[in-house]
């Protein structure tokens, strides 16, 4: 194979997980944005490899998976006001009817984080080489398809 024709169209795609990373990034320094918005449906499901149970709560316009407190505290029909972050919309924090605040713990925000991480790490690190090998190109490719696939992702909530 020759790569040295692949080389400015590999380097030129490293842009699309830059820009997934840099507003991943940037979304941990913006203000939450404030929802409100209705429970519409709370379902739980396990894992029977891990035994892990997952507790989601979709509402009107968002959806996301919450600990088990605030899955037992919230009801079906509940105004809530959720506060989410920028681009991503993870819930951060849900008021209850009652006006009590409940803190999302769960580990997400750290699955987002090492995405971005990755994302900018690694584009840095082949914008910097000035030469790749196959091997190389195939890490480049995978990269470039989950930074689209989460720019996509960040386009569609935001649209």
């Amino acid at each position: 194979m020759d790569t040295e024709k692949y080389y400015t169209l590999a380097k030129t795609a490293l842009i699309i997980p830059f820009i997934a990373g840099l507003l991943t990034l940037a979304e941990q320094f913006l203000p939450l944005q404030k929802m409100e918005t209705v429970v519409e449906y709370k379902h739980t499901s396990r894992s029977a490899k891990l035994g892990n149970t997952t507790y989601s709560i979709d509402f009107v316009n968002n959806n996301d998976q919450f600990t088990e407190a605030i899955y037992n505290q919230v009801n079906e029909g509940d105004e809530v006001t959720l506060q989410v972050l920028y681009f991503t919309k993870e819930v951060q924090t849900i008021q209850l009817p009652s006006g009590q605040v409940l803190k999302n713990d769960t580990a997400e925000i750290y699955f987002l984080i090492g995405f971005t991480l990755a994302f900018l790490g690694f584009s840095i690190y082949f914008w910097r080489k000035k030469y790749y090998t196959v091997k190389q190109y195939r890490y480049i490719a995978i990269l470039c398809l989950m930074g689209l696939f989460s720019l996509i992702r960040i386009i569609n909530l935001n649209t």
